[in-house]
């Protein structure tokens, strides 16, 4: 059996499975695992290792983390590991051309139904235009971003409830499942490429900071899927009783508008409704800053008064 030498790139949750499919194929060598650089994280700025290099570790692979991937010598030490193949799932930075120059067979795994929603937050920008479907292509990487001829595809019913940790979940699965699939048919010589229609073509922006200020002049249903994108990380957030909060769960009802947007529509000892350009918004789950996640409810009980 032939044993092809593999590098993978990967940062964070999403890209765990497909690590894991990769080290227990008998015919795969992973012979080095690149990762972005620790984090430093809260006041303090303790660094934290991603969950990539926490499985890498725990794997006994080789871990490389370059800061600049242009610097020669980090482009030789790639070169060292001489891969076959490269796969990349959700590392976070462009790989320079040099890089799959380097490698015979440099694939991705991409969390959207290309063309659709090429770029750096694919399911984020499907659950906020409200898509029903998304899924996972793998790709063949070429100099233009997420642009390379698909290997295979496997989709994912949208849920109307679904949260971007959520969805992320599940396509984090199903893009191991994708991968492994396609290794297969790789290894066997069937491989057939799908060009990728250019018409057809969406980008998935990075999410900025501004996106994360709750506009209330913007529908009620388009706000619910904002929260819900940005649900776990990084949140949205708005200010309520002057005290900045975030919100973590909402409900949009198409009740009739009477206050301006941004207004409390509803507060009684259970409900607190926000207006919004078109219809209201129930907040179900909230969190101050500095403060725990806590009920709709609890916020009423705790923070009434500054309403």
């Amino acid at each position: 059996m032939r044993v092809f030498s593999t590098v993978f790139a990967g940062t964070p949750d999403f890209a765990v499975p497909s690590l894991r499919t990769l080290y227990h194929r008998p015919d795969i060598k992973v012979v080095a695992v690149y990762t972005q650089p620790d984090r430093p994280v809260g006041r303090g700025g303790r660094l934290i290792k991603g969950p990539i290099k926490n499985l890498a570790t725990d794997l006994g692979l080789i871990i490389e983390q370059p800061t600049d991937l242009q610097d020669p010598a980090t482009i030789n030490t790639f070169g060292s590991y001489r891969p076959e193949i490269l796969v990349v799932a959700a590392y976070g930075k462009i790989l320079p051309h040099e890089y799959l120059e380097i490698t015979a067979t440099p694939i991705n795994v991409h969390a959207s139904l290309l063309p659709r929603w090429r770029g750096a937050a694919p399911i984020q920008r499907a659950l906020l235009e409200g898509d029903r479907e998304t899924g996972i292509s793998i790709m063949r990487m070429v100099d233009r971003l997420d642009a390379g001829p698909v290997w295979l595809v496997k989709k994912c019913a949208i849920q109307q409830t679904d949260t971007g940790g959520a969805l992320t979940g599940r396509l984090a699965g199903l893009g191991a499942e994708a991968l492994d699939e396609a290794l297969d048919l790789y290894v066997r010589g069937t491989i057939e490429e799908r060009k990728q229609d250019e018409s057809l073509a969406t980008y998935a922006s990075k999410i900025s900071n501004p996106e994360l200020a709750i506009d209330w002049s913007e529908s009620a249903s388009k706000i619910e899927r904002k929260v819900r994108a940005m649900n776990p990380t990084p949140g949205v957030h708005t200010v309520l009783g002057g005290s900045r909060v975030k919100i973590l769960q909402c409900k949009a009802t198409d009740s009739e508008v009477k206050e301006s947007p941004g207004a409390i529509a509803t507060l009684t000892k259970k409900t607190l409704e926000i207006a919004t350009g078109d219809g209201v918004l129930a907040l179900l789950e909230l969190q101050p800053a500095g403060k725990q996640p806590m009920s709709g409810l609890a916020f009423i009980n705790g923070y009434r008064r500054r309403l």
